[in-house]
């Protein structure tokens, strides 16, 4: 019955809403409309925190190559090319290997070959990998989390210019029919058949009408303001007043409340905790011995006359190799407060991880109870609407049998309107209300459902 009620107010009012305002003499140029999914992709290319953290995860991507690193052997190269003049003395000297005149300028060139393997360091390298690894994690749980709010916004701000322009619509529609109840009042004054006092009142209603459209349409500015803020449209060709009607949000059942692990703030919470874990680990590295092999070759040539000749000169080429133990017989200080800074860091991020389990449990609380009031008040305003219009439809029918008057026609038309314009702003509400309970209750499905819907416009408008 109340879904019935329903669409026939909705149908009601988007028949008679035009007609009321072909009547009107304001007129309102074009505006361009924004979709939701549209205003999606803007975010999702544009808004400075999801840039910010899409930035994260590539710099965690990054720290994890690095982290590799640090298992593969390192290889150096250097060169050193130079000519000797002649010293002045008499005599010959052996420069690597090579029979030299001291009375005489040579070309000397030295190539060295540097390798070195890590083989132990207290497990520093590998604390430092699983660190990364959890950074990457953490980065990516955060980057969820990110689209997740900054959706929610841009939802809330999107639904809140829809409701200005359902506003302005009846609004308008009111300011007409105040203006006719005006005159219809001031004939009947003008024939005696109404007070002075009764025909001011009218046109003061009237003018308090006009004065809340204007209010109106301030509001809508400032809602337009607001969701170009949030989906990061720096330079918009206009300001974006008209948005079109928001898809239906997803069915939602009310489980029991319980904190859902895969929440991605508290994913990020967890993996910030084992970074940290890591991190100790990898400072308590420094009180380990490290063992390391190491290999050097000497490329070294003489000639007398030119330098690309040097470098085919091997008679002084030697090579090292060996192994090189580093053992810390007394630990430093700066190693016993890496390990002390990092035990708190990890304290630190379970106070972190407790703050986002509270905020998500909170959340979940906040936004069902938000839902099941907004079902009661749509509840409460289709049997208000109902009511108006069985008061419409009875004023009407008297007013045909002559026992009533057009002014209590036009009075209970108002009432209508503003009873059909509560269901319409109450509709909307808790279509955001079922978006905030879903992105609560299936954080990852909200995201994947908006990313796809932002995706899909990007593609169509490449």
């Amino acid at each position: 019955m109340l879904r019935r009620l329903f669409l026939s107010t909705i149908v009601a009012l988007a028949v008679s809403a035009p007609q009321a305002f072909a009547a009107e003499s304001v007129d309102i140029s074009p505006i361009p409309s924004l979709t939701l999914a549209h205003a999606l992709a803007i975010a999702t290319l544009h808004e400075g925190s999801i840039v910010s953290a899409t930035a994260n995860v590539q710099q965690a991507q990054s720290g994890k190559l690095a982290a590799i690193g640090t298992f593969l052997p390192s290889l150096s190269l250097s060169n050193q090319a130079q000519l000797y003049g002649p010293v002045g003395r008499v005599g010959n000297t052996f420069i690597a290997g090579t029979q030299v005149s001291a009375q005489h300028s040579f070309y000397y060139n030295a190539i060295t070959a540097n390798l070195s393997e890590n083989l132990f360091d207290g497990g520093k390298d590998l604390a430092d990998f699983k660190a990364a690894k959890e950074t990457i994690s953490s980065a990516k749980s955060s980057l969820i989390s990110v689209f997740n709010t900054t959706f929610g916004q841009i939802i809330q701000s999107y639904i809140a210019l829809a409701n200005d322009q359902q506003t302005i619509m009846a609004q308008r529609h009111l300011v007409h029919m105040k203006h006719q109840m005006a005159q219809l009042t001031y004939l009947r004054y003008h024939h005696s058949l109404s007070s002075r006092i009764a025909w001011l009142q009218s046109k003061q209603q009237e003018l308090q009408a006009e004065t809340q459209l204007i209010s109106d349409f301030q509001q809508q500015i400032k809602d337009a303001k607001t969701l170009l803020r949030s989906i990061g449209y720096r330079h918009p060709p206009a300001l974006i007043m008209h948005v079109e009607p928001l898809p239906p949000p997803p069915v939602v059942t009310k489980p029991p409340i319980k904190v859902d692990l895969n929440d991605p703030a508290i994913q990020s919470a967890r993996a910030q905790i084992h970074v940290a874990q890591e991190q100790v680990a990898e400072a308590k590295a420094g009180f380990w011995p490290q063992l390391s092999l190491v290999a050097q070759y000497n490329w070294l040539g003489v000639d007398l006359n030119k330098a690309s000749a040097a470098i085919l000169d091997t008679k002084g080429s030697n090579y090292t190799f060996g192994l090189s133990l580093s053992i810390p017989l007394l630990p430093t200080v700066t190693t016993v407060a890496a390990v002390q800074s990092a035990q708190a860091q990890v304290q630190s991020r379970f106070g972190a991880y407790d703050n986002a389990w509270a905020n998500v449990t909170s959340r979940r609380l906040a936004n069902w109870a938000n839902y099941d009031e907004t079902e009661q008040q749509m509840q409460l305003a289709l049997r208000t609407e109902h009511a108006a219009r069985e008061a419409l439809d009875l004023t009407i029918d008297r007013w045909k049998a002559h026992q009533s008057n057009r002014l209590q026609v036009y009075q209970a038309k108002s009432t209508h309107v503003q009873s059909a314009l509560a269901v319409a702003l109450t509709h909307n509400n808790l279509q955001l209300a079922q978006w905030e309970v879903f992105r609560a209750e299936h954080p990852l499905s909200f995201s994947r459902r908006l990313l796809s819907a932002a995706q899909n416009e990007i593609s169509l408008n490449q």
